[in-house]
């Protein structure tokens, strides 16, 4: 299966009334973020699913990501990735995707952070920027024991995980 793992992108601050449950995209994150699904388009990224968590900002970025990858499925919401998944909860959560050949989870810092740390061995090594697309090969039944990093897009170019 693979797995990418999607930050939003860039949104608007917190404070003058706006809670982090709305705080939306700004025009520069939009725009950052549809050029990362270009480049990951042409890195061969294509899903069978794709799940955000519900807060305003990241289903904004599913949105976007859909629309680039002219995705015709339904982007659904679970809220599990508003309050962070990790290693160790990822089989369980995979186990109602096992139909996906591949899957974008889109969500927030730092529970991304980790998630992609745990699975790629890079625990304090790796910080997940807003609007990063991680794509990780995982293979069945072995999801935290042998994740394959495949690559990262963060503005529309390629990363390395490790700096």
């Amino acid at each position: 299966m693979k797995l990418y793992i999607v930050r939003h992108g860039r949104a608007v601050d917190w404070g003058g009334g706006t809670t982090d449950a709305i705080r939306h995209l700004t025009a520069k994150g939009r725009e950052r973020f549809r050029e990362t699904v270009r480049a990951a388009c042409d890195a061969g990224m294509a899903v069978d699913a794709i799940v955000t968590s519900p807060l305003v900002r990241a289903v904004q970025t599913a949105d976007l990501l859909a629309e680039g990858l002219q995705f015709e499925g339904e982007v659904t919401a679970d809220p599990i990735l508003a309050t962070g998944i990790s290693g160790r909860d990822l089989p369980e959560f995979l186990e109602s995707h096992a139909d996906c050949g591949a899957i974008a989870l889109v969500g927030h810092n730092p529970h991304f952070t980790g998630l992609v740390g745990d699975l790629l061995g890079l625990v304090g090594k790796f910080c997940m920027k807003k609007g990063a697309i991680v794509a990780i090969e995982l293979s069945p039944g072995k999801v935290r024991k042998d994740a394959k990093f495949l690559w990262m897009i963060v503005d529309g170019k390629t990363a390395d995980p490790a700096r």
